[in-house]
């Protein structure tokens, strides 16, 4: 599934590159997509200050979530698929009920109005936000509460990111690196760098041996995530890669960028293995399927 500036949010097939479906109904760009850990639900991020869930069969907008006075900039389910985490451009992420569409906890603390990423710990019991305050913040996510404060970075944070086994997390950010971080002491355990522009995301591996990184010098990498060696450089993009994310086997790698496109890539490899055609602006957010 893949978002846009567009307005549209699309489900493709990833074994043919078609596009089965589009999920029309934000008012503006579409910033994040994501699915819920069953792949029934696909969850929406906007610029119109909403998040909306959608079947992922039929492509029906079944539940809107109104009350950010900004811009969302990211939106992903609990592990549970019960709650809806939300980052805006208004100091706060939010915790949201996916069954009854309600505000269940505010997260504020950030000192810059734009709260770029949000994202839950493995076992759903804390979250992680990024921010352009330079910093990302560890929260309770039950009491709302700050744990810790992860400052290092010399510029925006734009996205932060667990490790699969919930003892590291790992930031990008607009100084041109990734950082991985202890989640118990704060400590920056390692600094990816080699990219020529803004880092826009960085991801584990599903095995945590890995990150990947997308970023605005038209690349993604793989980094080993103990050396901090660069493993594999992604290059066939015109412009921008905004989005990197892993296949949940770790096969396969989907990058979105602002040249409107989204590609599939072999990991090992480094093979181009499809690309998907069709949005008619930045494709800004990509993600596959649970199955995928």
């Amino acid at each position: 599934v893949s978002a846009s500036m567009d307005t549209t949010a699309r489900i493709w097939s990833a074994s043919s590159g078609e596009c089965m479906r589009e999920l029309k109904g934000h008012e503006h760009e579409v910033t994040c997509v994501s699915f819920s850990p069953g792949g029934e639900h696909v969850l929406t991020a906007s610029a119109d200050r909403t998040a909306k869930l959608w079947a992922a069969a039929s492509g029906e907008c079944e539940r809107t979530l109104a009350g950010h006075r900004g811009c969302v900039q990211s939106a992903a389910f609990s592990p549970d698929g019960r709650k809806v985490l939300t980052a805006a451009a208004d100091r706060t992420a939010r915790i949201w009920s996916a069954a009854s569409g309600a505000c269940v906890l505010t997260l504020e603390g950030h000192r810059h109005d734009v709260v770029s990423c949000a994202s839950w710990s493995p076992d759903g019991a804390e979250v992680v936000t990024a921010s352009f305050d330079r910093t990302a913040k560890l929260w309770d996510a039950v009491s709302g509460e700050c744990v810790l404060t992860l400052a290092g970075h010399r510029g925006i944070v734009t996205s932060a990111a667990w490790s699969p086994d919930g003892t590291s997390v790992v930031t990008a950010s607009a100084d041109g690196t990734a950082k991985a971080w202890s989640a118990e002491s704060g400590q920056c355990t390692m600094t990816f760098e080699g990219h020529q522009g803004w880092v826009r995301s960085a991801v584990w591996s599903p095995d945590g041996r890995q990150v990947l990184t997308a970023s605005a010098d038209n690349t993604a990498r793989i980094w080993d995530a103990v050396s901090g060696a660069c493993d594999r450089v992604f290059n066939g993009h015109e412009e921008a890669v905004t989005s990197a994310v892993w296949s949940a086997d770790g096969q396969q790698v989907l990058l979105g960028s602002s040249d409107s496109t989204a590609t599939i890539w072999s990991a090992a490899s480094g093979a181009l293995v499809r690309t998907l055609e069709g949005h008619q602006g930045s494709v800004v957010s990509a993600a596959f399927s649970p199955s995928s």
